[in-house]
C-alpha cells in the first residue's frame, strides 16, 4: 500500500502497488474497498459483538434471517449486517456501471476499470461480511478533487471557468451512456494535473437501466437530464460554498441566458409570469450583463426580459447528439487515445 485517501460514503480506497506479477496493471492502481468497518461509529467492541452474534445466529437457523421484529430498533449487530449488504450492493452498481462504460473509459471522462478484487480476512467462517472484503481495481488519476480548489481563492476566476467549461462537456458525454450516477458533487469530480480535464468517480449509486434503450430515450430521460445537466449546473453555479465541508467560491459565475426562441417555448407550458420572475431574481450583474427588460410587456403577459443582441445563448436543454457523432470533442478524443499508446501500459480493458 502507498496510502490512502479519504473514504468514500460506502468504501475506503488505497494507493497500491501491483504485484510484480500483474503485467498487465500500471505501476499504481486504486483499490476500493467495500468496507463495512468504514463508518466512524465502527469499535473493536461493536466488531466482537457482531461476530458473536452472526455466528450464533447462522448455527441456530442456518442463514441468515431477519432476527427483529418490525416494530422494534434493529440491534447494533443487525444494522451492522444491514451496512454490509448496503456496501456490497454499492460495489456491484459500480461494477456495472464501468463494464457500460468502456468507451467512456477509453475516452478519460470515467477511471479505468481493471476487475474485480478480494482482501481475504478469515476463510473458514460463517458468512462472507467476515471471510473477506470485496473491492474494485480502478485508475488512478493524477489531479485533485473539484473540492480542492477555492475558486477566487487559489484560482482565477477565468480558470474556474475553463475548468467549468470542461465539466459541461463531460457531462454532455457522459450523458449519452445512459448510465445514470445519481451522486453529482463537487468531491466526485477529479480534475487531472497535467491538462485539467475532468473525470467522474464513485459510481456506487449508478442506474444502469437506460444504457441499453436507444439513444434519444437515453437522452431525454428526466433522471439523466437531472443528473447531467440540472445538476452539474448547480455544482457550477453554487460552487463550493454549497458544501459547508469546504471553502471557496462560484465556480461557473455566469449562466449562459437561454434563448429567447426557447424561453417562449418553455412559457407554453410554464406560463409567462414563471419563466419573466426566473429572470427577474437573477443578481442585478448578471441581468445588466445578458439582459434588456422591456417595460412595456406585462410579465404575465409576454416575455419581459430579451437577451441582448450579441451574446451568446442556449437551449434549455441539449440537443439529442447524432448516433454517430464522437462521445468528445475531436482533439481531446485524438490526444487523450496518443496519451494511452505511448505510455508504459498500452492496455485495453
Amino acid at each position: 500500500m502507498v496510502a490512502a485517501f479519504t473514504p468514500f460514503t460506502n468504501s475506503v480506497a488505497l494507493l497500491v502497488k501491483p504485484e510484480p506479477s500483474a503485467l498487465q496493471l500500471p505501476p499504481r492502481i486504486v483499490l476500493k474497498l467495500a468496507d463495512r468497518r468504514v463508518p466512524e461509529a465502527w469499535n473493536f467492541d461493536a466488531e466482537q459483538d457482531y461476530q458473536e452474534n452472526i455466528r450464533s445466529h447462522i448455527e441456530k437457523f442456518g442463514m441468515i434471517k431477519s432476527p427483529c421484529n418490525p416494530d422494534e430498533a434493529p440491534s447494533e449487530w443487525v444494522h451492522m449486517l444491514d451496512l454490509w449488504d448496503y456496501f456490497e450492493r454499492g460495489l456491484s452498481k459500480e461494477r456495472e456501471a464501468y463494464q457500460c462504460l468502456t468507451e467512456a473509459q477509453d475516452l478519460g471522462l470515467v477511471p479505468r476499470f481493471f476487475g474485480a478484487a478480494q482482501l481475504k480476512v478469515e476463510e473458514s467462517d460463517c458468512h462472507p461480511s467476515l471471510t473477506h472484503i470485496n473491492g474494485l481495481l480502478l485508475e488512478y488519476i493524477q489531479g485533485r478533487t473539484m473540492a480542492s480548489f477555492q475558486p477566487g481563492i487559489n484560482l482565477s476566476p477565468e480558470e474556474a471557468e475553463a475548468i467549468s467549461q470542461n465539466v459541461l462537456q463531460l457531462a454532455r458525454d457522459l450523458r449519452r451512456y445512459g448510465v445514470i450516477h445519481n451522486d453529482i458533487n463537487i468531491h466526485n469530480v477529479i480534475i487531472r494535473s497535467e491538462n485539467h480535464r475532468p473525470a467522474l468517480i464513485d459510481w456506487a449509486l449508478a442506474d444502469i437501466r437506460l444504457a441499453k434503450v436507444p439513444l434519444e430515450q437515453r437522452w431525454k430521460n428526466r433522471t439523466m437530464w437531472q443528473d447531467f445537466h440540472y445538476d452539474i449546473r448547480r455544482l457550477l453555479r453554487n460552487g463550493n460554498d454549497g458544501d459547508t465541508s469546504v471553502a471557496g467560491g462560484v465556480w461557473h459565475r455566469y449562466r449562459t441566458p437561454i434563448s429567447d426562441m426557447d424561453q417562449c417555448r418553455m412559457a407554453q407550458n410554464a406560463g409567462w409570469g414563471v419563466i419573466n420572475k426566473a429572470i427577474s431574481d437573477l443578481s442585478s450583474e448578471e441581468k445588466e450583463r445578458f439582459y434588456d427588460e422591456d417595460t412595456s410587456v406585462g410579465s404575465n403577459l409576454g416575455l419581459r426580459w430579451k437577451v441582448k443582441k450579441g451574446v451568446k445563448t442556449r437551449l434549455h436543454d441539449d440537443p439529442v447528439p447524432a448516433c454517430d457523432e464522437p462521445s468528445t470533442v475531436g482533439l481531446y478524443a485524438f490526444f487523450f487515445r496518443l496519451s494511452l499508446v505511448v505510455s508504459n501500459n498500452p492496455f485495453r480493458y
